[in-house]
């Protein structure tokens, strides 16, 4: 195991993590608070992408379950940078196949993608306001069998996600963002401006 890899990762996720917290706290998400989220984000991509230029995808036994989670977290918020986490799906669906990546987080990362481009997820990870008002998970399809698909990779069932994203966002204050409609036309056009769609 490559510890100066792994502990490189662990603290661009830290330091991910901190930013992400920090603008939660205090409520702020305006067009420059977000711009501000895009631009470390850059950074943090650009070192990932150094790694994986050097190395490929850092799996378990390069950087560790640890390391390997925060490359996957580093690949799950470059949502400004299409080519990048589309390339991280490809790279971490392989590591799965050679036991190196968790399934949970390529089945993550999926939907993360699919979310982006404004299709239907596959896993049930992705949540958002809806036109009532409530937390609940972004289009699945097939709407059918996904507590299996989601056993396979090692995710809770469907339910158990519901009330513990609906509790977290109790508890800490998160309330409806708005009109439904102008939020998801918001959602589009921030993907029509990055390259999603």
């Amino acid at each position: 195991m490559n510890q100066k890899l792994k502990d490189l990762l662990l603290n661009l996720r830290d330091k991910a993590r901190r930013n992400r917290f920090d603008l939660r706290r205090r409520g702020l998400f305006s067009d420059r608070d977000v711009r501000d989220m895009e631009s470390d984000d850059l950074d943090h991509v650009r070192e990932l992408q150094s790694i994986i230029d050097i190395y490929g995808w850092p799996g378990f036994s390069l950087v560790g379950e640890e390391g390997a989670e925060s490359a996957w977290y580093i690949a799950q918020n470059a949502d400004a940078l299409p080519s990048f986490q589309r390339s991280c799906l490809r790279l971490i669906r392989e590591a799965v196949e050679h036991g190196e990546a968790s399934p949970k987080h390529a089945a993550m990362l999926m939907d993360r993608v699919r979310f982006n481009e404004r299709k239907p997820q596959i896993f049930g990870t992705i949540f958002d306001w809806d036109q009532d008002d409530q937390l609940n998970p972004w289009p699945i399809e097939p709407a059918e069998g996904v507590d299996a698909r989601r056993a396979k990779v090692g995710l809770p069932p469907l339910m158990a996600s519901i009330r513990e994203i609906r509790q977290e966002a109790e508890q800490e204050g998160h309330t409806p963002p708005g009109s439904y409609e102008e939020r998801q036309s918001d959602i589009d056009g921030w993907a029509k401006r990055v390259g999603w769609l």
